[in-house]
């Protein structure tokens, strides 16, 4: 007798968010792997703590607010509750972090024994301490804001992912104890480098919140310290847009304001805590036990970026430089030329982004027949190439049309300013469209050549973003095909039809014969849900990289959105 349906779907579903955590720790086992170079170990460790955070934020967030209104009474909330998926999660995490402690702690001494020493206070000599304190008057004591916790005082806004001390200090003539917050910097390098009595050919590094913490006799002059408790906290990332609004980009720009007050849903303690620091933080932002985390290692490993990107070729992955697209021409020769004799096939990272895809978009800039030029813009990042293209293409007076996808989540405000710069030009910004998000990836030149216009197209997976277009596996296609442009040009005119309600035709048969850039059941009125994703979006470290639960693949670890 074959299996019941609902026991096969049983074992065919996966929880999403139990799925993430277990992507996840893929990342993390980068890092407990031996075979991959110390300096990537760490990186690894970084970017396991900033993907978690980015989960807690998004997912955790919207979570704690569906448990708050689930009935214990509703037979179909105590089934398989968010309740219990919140401590399944919690479990996890807890077993994901420790294990990153004892990673952490683990590759230390082997940094160490390859130069890279990340000293504590105990281990400085009186020169490297006179050095810090030195550092400390002039680079960051000028920088810091000590606050009140006690009653008398307005309890102290604190941002999200912020990395804080908390002291107890006594005042002797007085005898009162006195709580007080300080920041610990954002602006500030996380490890600072050594001179004193560093050895040649090493380099040695002290966290800056060590140095805060022993520098409180300057902070507070004639005040005794009692306790130190360190303390950073994740606030929820969700925005609720208002449908109401009259515009999405007023949407986007009212709920960024209030993104920083969100509550906060995660809050992280070093060893041995002042339990009435934690008992005071837990009722100020309402969080339960399980909202807590006391962390054997590092609060944020994320500062680990830094002594990641040191120059050390030895500790790190041999540097990859894609290649030239084999069918596309050498730099100065027609690349219109190339597509036109047949389509281009581009695999990412091997075949170069920049020399295909970037010049796609640059050339036809400046390329005196090109009339119009029309993408999507997703994640592009800062001082990106394709937005510099589109601002000097509307200057020489071609018709430049973006869709701006401001959802795009954490690159929002980064989004509205690209969105103004081309405005300021006169290039048509569109939105997309309010309940949807625009996620497809996809660039369209229309050329005169004679009498007649051709369309040309790149449709792709990834982003056009040139630093992760080094690091992800993704594919495009750059084509002339006429059934796959007029698909295309349809595309582009989705967000005014769908505003105004007006029917989207369809394009000719024979597209369907080929790769259309929107799959068949999105077209006639829900096209401008094209390439929309279940994905989790993907965070990026500092040198633009990212990493999420996608498609690609980077260094045996899928991901991004």
């Amino acid at each position: 007798m074959l299996p019941a349906r609902k026991d096969l779907l049983a074992h065919a579903w996966i929880d999403r968010d139990l799925s993430w955590l277990s992507f996840n720790r893929r990342v993390l086992h980068e890092a407990l792997d031996s075979r991959t170079p110390l300096l990537e170990r760490l990186k690894f460790l970084a970017i396991f703590t900033s993907n978690l955070d980015e989960f807690y934020m998004k997912r955790v967030g919207l979570l704690r607010g569906v448990a708050t209104v689930e009935s214990e009474d509703d037979p179909v909330t105590r089934v398989g509750s968010t309740r219990d998926r919140l401590a399944q999660i919690r479990q996890i995490v807890l077993e994901q972090l420790a294990e990153q402690a004892r990673c952490y702690q683990e590759l230390a001494p082997l940094l160490a024994e390859h130069g890279i020493v990340l000293a504590t206070w105990d281990t400085l000599t009186l020169a490297q301490r006179d050095e810090v304190s030195s550092f400390f008057d002039r680079n960051v004591s000028p920088a810091l804001t000590p606050l009140g916790l006690d009653p008398a005082h307005p309890f102290p806004f604190m941002s999200n992912l912020s990395t804080n001390w908390g002291f107890l200090l006594l005042n002797p003539d007085s005898g009162e104890f006195i709580p007080v917050r300080v920041k610990i910097p954002t602006l500030l390098p996380s490890w600072i480098a050594l001179k004193a009595d560093v050895a040649p050919g090493e380099r040695r590094f002290l966290r800056l919140e060590d140095l805060i913490r022993h520098s409180t006799d300057k902070l507070f002059p004639g005040m005794d310290l009692v306790d130190a408790t360190l303390f950073r906290i994740l606030r929820n990332a969700e925005m609720e847009l208002d449908e109401e609004e009259e515009s999405l980009r007023e949407a986007v720009t009212d709920a960024l304001q209030q993104r920083r007050f969100q509550p906060v849903v995660r809050m992280d303690l070093g060893p041995q805590a002042n339990p009435m620091l934690r008992q005071g933080l837990m009722e100020r932002f309402e969080l339960t036990e399980t909202d807590v985390y006391e962390l054997p290692g590092l609060l944020d490993y994320t500062g680990l970026f830094q002594i990641a990107g040191l120059d050390a070729p030895a500790l790190r992955d041999p540097h990859w430089t894609p290649l030239p697209p084999p069918r596309l021409p050498e730099e100065g020769m027609d690349l219109f030329a190339a597509i036109q004799a047949g389509d281009v096939l581009l695999h990412h990272p091997y075949d170069s982004f920049d020399l295909s895809v970037e010049d796609f978009i640059s050339n036809a800039s400046i390329d005196p027949q090109t009339v119009a030029i029309k993408m999507t813009v997703y994640r592009v990042g800062d001082d990106t190439p394709f937005v510099r293209s589109l601002i000097r293409a509307a200057e020489a007076g071609k018709q430049v049309a973006c869709v701006i996808e401001l959802k795009a989540r954490f690159d929002e405000a980064r989004n509205l300013l690209w969105a103004e710069e081309l405005q300021k030009v006169g290039a048509h910004v569109t939105y997309g469209v309010m309940g949807l998000k625009t996620h497809t990836k996809v660039a369209l030149v229309v050329r005169k050549e004679g009498h007649d216009l051709r369309c040309y197209a790149h449709i792709g997976t990834g982003n056009y973003h040139v630093k992760t277009a080094r690091l992800y596996t993704d594919v495009g296609l750059l084509t002339c095909n006429p059934a796959i442009t007029a698909d295309v040009v349809n595309l582009f005119s989705l967000p005014d039809r769908l505003l105004a309600h007006a029917a989207v035709p369809e394009a000719a048969d024979c597209a369907d014969q080929h790769a259309p850039a929107v799959p068949g059941k999105y077209r006639a009125g829900n096209r401008a849900s094209a390439g929309r994703s279940a994905r989790p979006d993907y965070r990026q470290d500092e040198s633009g990289r990212g990493y999420g639960n996608g498609a690609g693949v980077v260094s045996g670890v899928t991901g991004r959105s």
